[in-house]
């Protein structure tokens, strides 16, 4: 089995713990407001993201692997997620 992400999740905020860089990688189920924002923990770089009906695909395409993490793993935070 491949673990693409790991979750938490504090007030309405969630946060997704990426053992390995992937270039997309999509949510399922999750309802974002347009004011939603994602963004890496640590850093000032915005993450595009796109909604398709229940599904939220995070572009991470823009980033170096080298630019998040000297360890691989990284965090990505957003705003507003309704699981």
């Amino acid at each position: 089995a491949n673990i693409e992400c790991f979750f938490t999740q504090k007030n309405h905020d969630l946060y997704c713990i990426l053992p390995n860089f992937i270039k997309k990688f999509t949510l399922r189920d999750v309802n974002l407001p347009s004011t939603s924002y994602a963004s890496i923990v640590g850093s000032n770089k915005k993450i595009n993201w796109q909604k398709t009906g229940n599904n939220v695909t995070i572009d991470l395409s823009t980033l170096n692997p080298g630019e998040l993490s000297g360890t691989g793993i990284f965090v990505l935070k957003i705003t507003d997620a309704v699981l």
